[in-house]
């Protein structure tokens, strides 16, 4: 004679919080998720996502402006530094409120500005990029 033993829980069936749709029985009365990957799913969808949502932007438009810069130091090197006008760049969609770093002067004037990749300078409206 066997004996069968059936998982007896008197929590009712619950849908999962990750937003799965996935019905459960909960082993604890406290019990949001199905299993961990959905409450991992959930943190790194919903909230990592929401947390970082300001640090992805200024990462986004400066990676932008170091691939505009790529672009525009490819098509007008002359040795080490391209030279072109800086309007060129922000009809692209460069935007000139981000990057990476500033080069001071001892007079505290701006000399020049970093991007991952390149450093640029602006002089009457042309600017110099090079790459580091």
């Amino acid at each position: 004679m066997s004996v069968e033993t059936h998982h007896v829980t008197h929590q009712k069936t619950r849908i999962c919080s990750c937003g799965c749709g996935e019905s459960f029985h909960p082993k604890r009365r406290d019990q949001k998720f199905f299993n961990r990957k959905h409450y991992m799913d959930h943190y790194n969808i919903i909230i990592r996502k929401e947390r970082n949502k300001s640090k992805n932007e200024v990462i986004k438009a400066i990676s932008k402006n170091d691939r505009i810069l790529k672009e525009f130091f490819h098509l007008y090197r002359k040795v080490k530094i391209a030279t072109c006008h800086f309007n060129q760049l922000l009809v692209k969609g460069f935007d000139e409120c981000y990057c990476t770093g500033v080069e001071i002067s001892k007079e505290g004037i701006v000399e020049c500005f970093y991007m991952f990749n390149f450093k640029y300078s602006i002089n009457n409206n042309k600017i110099n990029i090079e790459k580091l």
